[in-house]
């Protein structure tokens, strides 16, 4: 397996009493998976078009992560019908099925899947300046 995803277009607003912040970034990547069937191997892929949103915390002078949320906006599969992602190129997108990993826990939000046929959904938001995080929300 190889995954490649960049972190690009930061926003961080730093609270106003300086003991938290929140930051919002786009990913844009892709994965590569090998699937083995006998002696032969096949190459399947995917695009992700995601972003990322943290809160942190300020800990004795050291910056760390609080909260964090991953939404993807579209990953099509890498395949010759990649374009077509509302039929099967699509990869489902928004919350993982199932169990969650120990320590994490599904959002209060679920993001919509990518369509053609809707707006546009700015989600998560982007960090506005505030003074202590009890002013604003959470990722």
């Amino acid at each position: 397996e190889w995954v490649m995803h960049t972190n690009t277009t930061p926003v961080i607003e730093v609270a106003g009493d300086g003991k938290t912040a929140k930051g919002i970034w786009y990913s844009p990547g892709m994965g590569l998976i090998t699937e083995f069937e006998g002696d032969t191997a096949r190459v399947d892929g995917t695009f992700f078009w995601e972003k990322y949103a943290a809160d942190f915390v300020n800990e004795n002078g050291v910056w760390k992560i609080w909260h964090l949320q991953m939404a993807y906006d579209f990953t099509p599969k890498l395949d010759d019908k990649w374009l077509d992602f509302e039929k099967k190129g699509m990869v489902q997108t928004g919350e993982r099925d199932g169990e969650m990993p120990d320590g994490f826990s599904k959002p209060e939000y679920s993001y919509p899947s990518y369509s053609m046929k809707r707006a546009a959904t700015i989600y998560p938001a982007i960090p506005q300046p505030y003074y202590t995080f009890s002013e604003t929300f959470s990722y």
